[in-house]
């Protein structure tokens, strides 16, 4: 971390805070490292581009995107089974034991 911090000419602790860290051991995570603009002189980006190339890393992030959005309908399509199957076992107790209140009134000797 203080390596960058040399090589931009920007404190360290700007540098920690326009990446939201608290810790330099949480930089080897990143695959980028935002520089704040106002210590930044450089003009073009250093970044290095992504080695599969920027449709590679456009395509990764649709499909990320594509798997987020059906794994939360399957989460949607299982809660809303689960409460139809709960539903449908309570009508069903209510059915069973109202079956069985019936019968024990009809066939109740002392009534």
């Amino acid at each position: 971390m203080s390596s960058i911090a040399l090589r931009y000419c920007v404190p360290l602790q700007a540098l920690r805070r326009a990446n939201n860290l608290y810790a330099d051991h949480l930089l080897a995570a990143r695959r980028t490292i935002v520089v704040p603009g106002e210590y930044y002189k450089g003009g073009v980006s250093l970044s290095p581009t992504p080695l599969e190339g920027e449709e590679e890393e456009l395509r990764k992030a649709k499909v990320r995107r594509w798997m987020v959005a059906t794994k939360v309908a399957e989460y949607v399509f299982i809660y809303l089974l689960s409460h139809l199957i709960l539903e449908m076992l309570c009508h069903l107790v209510v059915l069973v034991v109202g079956r069985a209140l019936f019968h024990m009134q009809m066939f109740n000797p002392l009534s």
